[in-house]
């Protein structure tokens, strides 16, 4: 992701934005070649639909409900708001950086992350993660000075990677120790597919209405 923040931006500034689809396609081709060298797996699909009927779902559920309501409001941000900068000026290069400074900030965070799981407890990291991200998005809501939207990219390392590490962690204390794998899986499907996914949905279907510092807050 840094790589691509980087070096796209330039490229789109000499050789406009038609080489975006081609930056995006062909890495989905080289993994699509990769994964067809795989070998074949037996089929599970019965075993891992008892495994999900069998979690602890009453303890999970609000945990899942968290993050989805957390991750779709990351999916404005996602869509828009490289548009929005550039709206407001912002040059395909800076925005670039701008975007890369908050998956820094995730990264250094995750670094960090088991240390400070074990000082202060999952529970505690997610409710900062969600703080962050309501300040985050209050933010990029209100402003359209680029130091301000700049300097906010850091909390990217709590409206996502705290909430996202936080809630691993949960999620694995309450599974089974022959479900933790199943429960790893409902909550990436529930995180990146129904959050982000249905929240493209939705911020495209408000996109008009609201426009991005509506879709923000």
């Amino acid at each position: 992701f840094l790589v691509a923040s980087f070096a796209v931006g330039p490229l789109v500034a000499v050789a406009s934005l038609s080489v975006v689809p081609w930056v995006v396609t062909m890495p989905f081709f080289g993994g699509a070649i990769i994964a067809a060298t795989f070998p074949a797996a037996s089929s599970t699909s019965s075993l891992v639909r008892g495994r999900v009927a069998r979690l602890a779902w009453g303890r999970i559920l609000p945990v899942l409900i968290g993050v989805v309501l957390v991750q779709a409001g990351h999916s404005p941000y996602w869509a828009y708001f490289a548009i929005f900068l550039g709206q407001n000026g912002v040059s395909p290069a800076l925005t670039g950086w701008v975007l890369a400074t908050a998956i820094g900030a995730e990264i250094t965070f995750m670094a960090f992350a088991p240390a400070l799981l074990k000082r202060v407890g999952a529970r505690r990291v997610l409710l900062w993660g969600m703080l962050s991200a309501a300040v985050r998005w209050t933010v990029c809501g209100v402003t359209t000075e680029l130091w301000i939207l700049w300097i906010s990219q850091i909390l990217h390392a709590g409206s996502y990677a705290m909430v996202y590490v936080a809630a691993v962690a949960l999620v694995d204390d309450v599974s089974p120790a022959n479900r933790k794998s199943v429960g790893q899986a409902v909550l990436s499907a529930c995180s990146h597919g129904i959050g982000l996914g249905g929240g493209f949905a939705r911020a495209g279907q408000c996109f008009e209405a609201l426009q991005v510092n509506g879709l923000m807050i």
